[in-house]
């Protein structure tokens, strides 16, 4: 895992003398590889060796398929455990006042 120390606090706060409580935040980097690149020098063609292929770190947005008497309250307050995150899923799917859902419909959940 290759990180770098982006944030690094540390403070005192009253209540315990002498504790320090510490925060700390991390920026993950890929792991870069070089490819060789071989030329053939009659023709002049350029080849690049074939390597590992690419980790796919993309998060794949998680789905709902909405039931009949379903809402966005709900389904935020079952799928996400936070029922005021409603806006963020009319958002994420575009929907606008006065935020018409239909059963069978698949929406995007934010992460």
């Amino acid at each position: 895992l290759f990180v770098t120390i982006e944030k690094f606090d540390c403070d005192e706060q009253g209540g315990a003398v002498g504790d320090l409580n510490y925060s700390i935040s991390f920026r993950e980097h890929r792991n870069i590889t070089v490819r060789k690149v071989s030329l053939e020098t009659k023709t002049g063609k350029a080849t690049v060796a074939k390597g590992a292929a690419r980790t796919d770190n993309s998060v794949t947005p998680k789905t709902y398929t909405i039931a009949r008497g379903d809402c966005l309250y709900n389904i935020a307050k079952k799928q996400l455990g936070n029922a005021s995150k409603w806006p963020a899923i009319a958002s994420l799917n575009g929907k606008k006042a006065p935020y018409t859902i239909h059963p069978g419909e698949v929406i995007s959940l934010p992460v």
